[in-house]
């Protein structure tokens, strides 16, 4: 949470709007994430966690010009399904949730 307040602060002093759009996406999906996890819903708070960081990606993706390298993230998010969720009971969500990443790459 710290490091995204950082993030957030030099966005706004920079006049980065997007970035900072994007930063309050990660900031509300941790949150939420962690109401979710303190209610017991596990699984809902680390699937809204992940949506959220995959479309605050997706913002700094297309704030960021091509230069900054901020689309290799989504490599990173691709593989991340594979260690939150169970291949075995949730294979349909698994798939889809690696192919999100993918899209919102060659989206951006």
């Amino acid at each position: 949470m710290a490091l995204n307040a950082v993030w957030f602060t030099f966005s706004i002093l920079n006049g980065a709007n997007w970035l900072a759009i994007a930063a309050v996406g990660v900031f509300l999906g941790f949150a939420s994430s962690y109401t979710l996890h303190r209610q017991g819903k596990y699984q809902l708070g680390d699937l809204t966690n992940y949506l959220f960081s995959c479309f605050a990606v997706f913002i700094a993706a297309n704030a960021v010009p091509p230069i900054g390298h901020v689309s290799f993230i989504f490599i990173g998010l691709a593989g991340l399904p594979l260690l939150i969720f169970s291949l075995r009971r949730q294979r349909n969500q698994v798939i889809a949730l690696i192919a999100l990443p993918i899209v919102l790459w060659i989206a951006a």
